[in-house]
């Protein structure tokens, strides 16, 4: 079913105003929870029941991957900043999906031609 051109602005509009607030707190990287084992000779850890979880946070910058321990109290900031940005990409990809609809709207209602592209 083809939308309206004026319901599809204000899916952008409403796509748009949903993104600032994710975009205040997204973080671009994986989380992983490892479990680990002491050097002490006597530990439970020696025996199987191993340390943890510990939550570790990947990110990748300049082609290295980096990798931080998350503080005890910032694990649920930091899933929610995880998933913040995986929503983010998401409505980022339908809102270009939404651009090039009203771009190729335009070009095709003859609007396109002769005139600066504003406000898309």
């Amino acid at each position: 079913m083809k939308h309206s051109l004026e319901s599809i602005k204000e899916e952008r509009r409403q796509l748009i105003k949903t993104l600032t607030p994710l975009l205040k707190k997204a973080l671009r990287a994986t989380l992983s929870e490892y479990y680990l084992t002491c050097g002490k000779k006597n530990c439970k850890c020696r025996k199987g029941k191993k340390h943890g979880p510990y939550l570790y946070l990947s990110s990748s910058g300049d082609a290295k991957v980096k990798m931080h321990k998350v503080p005890k109290g910032l694990e649920d900031k930091v899933r929610e900043g995880v998933t913040a940005y995986n929503d983010v990409w998401k409505k980022l990809c339908k809102l270009c999906e939404i651009n090039r609809e009203l771009l190729w709207n335009k070009k095709l209602s003859g609007r396109y031609y002769g005139r600066k592209i504003q406000g898309i």
